[in-house]
């Protein structure tokens, strides 16, 4: 009986003792899957980070456009203004051309002897 009784508390503490490995190497796990999970944290921070950054220039980008495509257009408007004032003076000069050269030819026929 006491035969039975030492290896059956054998048996137990070999159980024990291999419960208390598993314990341990299930704490190891865990301490190694806590520690990867403040890695993912601080790298999903970073990343978070890097994607406002990123945003933020975007709509700096966007905005700076727009304002240079209004630039664009407002210089556009301007060089329209010019060009029509030039188109304007060149019409009233040709005008004027016009009118001197029918005045040329009303003097250079009233200098022909009529007959």
């Amino acid at each position: 009986l006491k035969q039975e009784a030492r290896s059956e508390l054998a048996a137990r503490d070999a159980q024990l003792l291999a419960l208390q490995a598993e314990l341990k190497a299930c704490g190891a796990r865990e301490q190694e899957a806590r520690a990867r999970c403040e890695e993912l944290a601080e790298s999903e921070g970073d990343l978070r980070a890097k994607l406002d950054l990123a945003e933020s220039m975007k709509e700096k980008m966007q905005s700076l456009s727009h304002v240079r495509e209004d630039e664009l257009q407002q210089q556009l408007a301007e060089a329209r203004q010019q060009l029509q004032e030039v188109l304007a003076r060149v019409k009233e000069e040709k005008v004027e051309d016009d009118d001197e050269s029918d005045v040329d030819q009303e003097e250079a026929s009233s200098d022909k002897p009529k007959c």
